[in-house]
């Protein structure tokens, strides 16, 4: 019975998916995003800066991406989040201390208000630039397009919400789908994006331990609860490495650093997918994914050294 089961499982779970998968974009599309990627004619082809760029500008800013054009990049990739009044702006975290002269929850934060915060004030250059306001997700979006710059817009969650403006602003604006990705974490932004609009082109983007901690190690939760995340990292890294990306008809991955060797590399080439690293800010690592595999990279500029 076990053994009847254990083969039962993988073949539903196949059918499901095969039957009710998003269609891939043709080739051609991807082809062509990736002419843009190394395009020859600036300074640094296949270099797409993260969160806009934040060594040398503070990060999801217009500034940042204005100076992302003049260091010669690709392009850059940039967070959606939310105001307490549901407008689209540019905020990596939950909260608004890390970066800004502000504190609490981006919740609790209209977009009037929140643009009175000095997205600048943790920055290094502070002094130099002022006031820097945290912009919105259209005017960013306008002027990457208005400065040729490819887009990759990392979607930090409300999956609905998220759809919603996306898919408005590459209805509105055409040119989108063939300069701009959206990419996250989790699949059900990814599901809501391709569901409403599937020739929006996307990414999942994945690193281990995901679900049980966050980017620097913490642990997420305690006791149990973490002990049973920790195990359920196992099955959301099956899901990305065998299903995800063709259930969504995925365009790209954008898995992080660590994860990334040849091997990896020629796994998703060869089926079809632009692997694309982040984030990847030692000098090696950048020559060996420029040069040697030949892969798009993100990271946080160009004169970083670890």
């Amino acid at each position: 019975m076990m053994s009847l089961l254990l083969f039962a499982v993988p073949v539903v779970l196949y059918v499901i998916v095969k039957k009710y998968r998003f269609k891939k974009l043709p080739k051609q599309t991807h082809d062509d995003f990736m002419k843009l990627v190394w395009n020859k004619d600036i300074k640094n082809p296949g270099v797409i800066l993260h969160r806009g760029g934040n060594v040398d500008a503070p990060e999801n800013t217009l500034e940042a991406i204005k100076q992302a054009k003049k260091s010669g990049c690709c392009g850059v990739e940039i967070d959606i989040n939310f105001t307490k009044d549901g407008v689209g702006i540019l905020l990596h975290d939950d909260t608004v201390e890390r970066t800004t002269d502000g504190t609490g929850n981006l919740e609790n934060f209209t977009l009037s208000q929140v643009q009175q915060l000095n997205a600048a004030a943790k920055h290094k250059k502070c002094k130099e630039l002022g006031h820097c306001k945290i912009p919105t997700l259209e005017e960013s979006v306008d002027l990457c397009l208005e400065l040729n710059l490819l887009t990759f817009l990392d979607c930090k969650g409300n999956a609905k919400k998220t759809a919603d403006l996306v898919c408005r602003l590459f209805q509105e604006k055409p040119e989108l789908y063939k300069t701009a990705v959206v990419c996250s974490f989790f699949p059900q932004i990814i599901y809501a994006v391709r569901s409403k609009d599937a020739s929006i082109m996307t990414a999942l983007t994945f690193r281990t331990h995901w679900l049980s901690h966050l980017g620097d190690g913490t642990p997420r939760f305690t006791g149990l609860t973490q002990s049973l995340v920790e195990r359920a990292n196992s099955i959301l890294r099956f899901a990305h490495s065998y299903f995800l990306w063709y259930f969504f008809g995925n365009t790209f991955y954008l898995l992080n650093m660590d994860m990334l060797s040849r091997d990896i590399f020629l796994q998703w080439k060869n089926r079809g997918i632009h692997c694309i690293p982040w984030t990847v800010n030692h000098p090696i690592m950048k020559e060996y994914c420029l040069e040697y595999l030949h892969c798009p990279i993100i990271t946080d500029g160009l004169d970083t050294k670890l």
